[in-house]
Parts: structure tokens; sequence; C-alpha cells
């Protein structure tokens, strides 16, 4: 079993990081049950409503990329206190919006300091432990990240039932302020090594060289997959559960069993990893992870799907991606070296981007109307991640 490694800072609390790192699912889960409210609210169409999140998104995918790099050059520290700060602004300013149009601009900025937040809470993680023990880790912030989209698809229309949907973000801001006083009082300093020059040159210069590193691109693909299949599911499930007659309070409970299986499978992955290894937890997390859409597909063809079972496949799913994408992240992560919090942003906009074109792709397809689409995207993304943990460095 590894140890903590021995760094001149004293170890940043877990709840810390958790938080830190759960901050765009705060951003997206606690929103999204409210779209509809939000767009009778502001008289707006559904596709520009739904700018609310997917601007958010794209602004956390592509902002990733910048405060990795931005943290191997100032530091974790620093660039954790602004990302909040950040989020804080960008939430004040989404709570006074009144238009559309201003909510959606003040969203994007939101999203650029949840981007900042999310990706020091992993990377901190990968500069402070070692090896399984830093999956371990990883394994109980992304439990514990698993909770926030819980409770957000649960209650979130709850929420904004008693005090609307500006109520919804205002409990963003509050968690962006804890957030900031949180890291201020008990993160220390994590970065090793001297710090990495940050210039146009060098930025480009590094993302190259992460693009042309095999243990950073398949890990990272293994990861981004999988986490890309949840966001998939999240906007294409809605409507086979539909279609069954289940409803948007009943949904939200049957799909939030997803979550409660990633908790679960994090659980198993740390009693486990230090056993199998990070790499090898991984790939066999992969090949699990395959089965349950090809079981999906095969409900859906032949008309044996219900309720219950589709949400005990979505557990199941649940479970298997806990097996991977802390261990595929870690993996990554190492392999970037001295880029590592490059290497972190680019792996966090990898699983932004995989989420959002998978799911428009999917729905685009015909996902809204046939099942069988649905499970057929999710399979194919699903053996994807597969061989590229196989094809990864000491996979096999």
């Amino acid at each position: 079993m590894s140890s903590p490694a021995m760094l001149p800072v004293k170890v940043p609390p877990i709840g810390v990081l958790t938080l830190a790192a759960s901050s765009a699912n705060l951003g997206l889960a606690i929103l999204s049950p409210v779209i509809t409210i939000l767009r009778d609210d502001f008289s707006a169409s559904a596709d520009r409503a739904q700018l609310v999140l997917s601007a958010f998104m794209l602004s956390v995918a592509i902002s990733q990329l910048i405060s990795g790099s931005l943290s191997d050059r100032f530091g974790r520290k620093k660039v954790l206190l602004g990302g909040s700060v950040i989020f804080i602004i960008g939430g004040i300013g989404a709570l006074l919006s009144t238009t559309i149009d201003m909510l959606i601009g003040f969203r994007i900025l939101q999203g650029a300091g949840a981007a900042a937040c999310m990706t020091m809470g992993r990377v901190i993680v990968n500069d402070v432990y070692q090896d399984s023990e830093a999956a371990r880790k990883l394994s109980i912030v992304s439990s514990a990240q698993a909770i926030v989209p819980a409770l957000g698809f649960a209650f979130g229309g709850v929420i904004a039932e008693f005090i609307g949907w500006r109520g919804s973000i205002g409990i963003m801001v509050m968690g962006a302020l804890l957030i900031a006083v949180m890291s201020y009082l008990f993160i220390d300093e994590s970065r090793r090594g001297d710090p990495v020059l940050f210039r146009s040159a060098s930025l480009i210069a590094a993302y190259l060289a992460l693009l042309k590193t095999p243990g950073v691109m398949l890990h990272g693909l293994t990861s981004g997959l999988a986490v890309g299949m949840f966001f998939a599911m999240g906007g294409a499930m809605p409507y086979e559960f539909d279609r069954m007659g289940i409803g948007p309070l009943e949904y939200g409970l049957f799909f939030a069993m997803t979550s409660v299986g990633y908790i679960l499978g994090n659980f198993i992955n740390g009693l486990l990893v230090g056993r199998v290894g990070v790499v090898h937890m991984a790939y066999l997390g992969s090949l699990l992870t395959a089965l349950v859409p090809m079981l999906m597909l095969a409900g859906g063809l032949t008309g044996l799907l219900t309720p219950l079972w589709l949400s005990f496949l979505c557990f199941c799913f649940g479970v298997c991606n806990g097996l991977v994408i802390a261990n595929a992240m870690i993996c990554s992560m190492r392999a970037a070296g001295r880029n590592s919090g490059a290497g972190t942003g680019l792996l966090g906009a990898m699983q932004m981007l995989f989420g959002g074109v998978a799911g428009s792709a999917i729905i685009a397809l015909g996902g809204a109307d046939h099942f069988s689409v649905t499970a057929t995207g999710l399979l194919i993304m699903a053996l994807c991640a597969a061989l590229s943990s196989f094809l990864a460095p000491n996979s096999r």
C-alpha cells in the first residue's frame, strides 16, 4: 500500500477538495430540473433556455484548459481562490439577471470559475498523494461528487417550487462562498517543482506534448468517455422513462440510482485498488461497463425493459463507472508529469466535451424517440473506452 507523499504542506481536508471538485456538478444539477420554469419566467424559447445549461458546460470545458496551466505557473491555491471568487461574482450576476441573455452571460462566467475550482480539487489530490492512495482519495472525492447530481435531480424541482429558480442560483452562490472561505483557511500550496512559465507559446507546447503522450491521452480517453456516458444518459434517459409513464419527480428518483451506484463503485474501488492496481482496475471497470448498455439494448429490443429494470441497469452502470473514472484520471495525470495541472484541465475538458457532444448526437439521431439509438450510442462509447484502456500503457 502506498503512503501519502511527504510534502512540506499539511494534508488538505478531503471535504474541502470534494467541495471544490463538485462546483461544476453543483452548477449543472441544481438548475437542470428548473429549466422549464426559468424558460417560462423569461418567455424564452426552449433552445434559448437550454443555453443556460449548455453555455455553462462549454465554459467549464474550455476554462479547464486555461486554469490547469495557470496552476502550473502560479500555484494551485491562487487559482482555486481566484476561481471561487469568479464563481461567486458570476452567481450574483445570474441571481440579479433580468433577461435570458444576461443570465447566459453570467452563467458563462460561473462556468469559468467552477472549472478552476473543479480542476484544482482534482490536481491537489494528485499532488499530495501517490499511486493507489491517490486513486483512493480521488474515489472519495468522486463518490461525494456523485451526491450533488443525485440531490440536484431529486430535489431541484422542490427547491424551485418554494423559492423559485433564483433560489437555486442562490444556493450556488452560497456554495461558491463556502469553497472560497474553506480553501483560504485550510488549503496550502501543493504544486511540486519549479513553476512552468505561462506564455501562449509554452501553453500550446504543453498541450501538444500532452496530446502526444499515450498515457495521458489513452487513460484520459477512458475517463472522458466514462463521464461522457453519464452526461449522455442524463440527457436521453428522461425520454425513455417518459414513454414508460414515469413523471419528472419519479424520474429524478429512478435516475438518482446511477449516482448511488457510482458511490458504491468508488467504495469497492477503495477496497480493491491497492491489491489490483490503479491501471488494471480501470481496465477491468471499463470491460464491465460495456456489459450494461448491452443489457439495455437487449431489453429495449425485446420489449422486456421496465422502469425498475432500467433503473437497476443505471445503478449497475454507476457501480462500473466507479471502478473506472478515478483510476483512469490518476493514470492520466501521472503521465502528464510536471504539466499535471494542464493535464488535469485537458482531462476535464475531454469529459465535458464527450458528454455534451454525445448527448446531443444521440438525441439528433433519434434517441428521444427510439431507446435502441440511446443504448447503441452508449454501447459504442463503452467499447471505445474499453479499447482505449486496453491500449493504454501497462493495462495488460
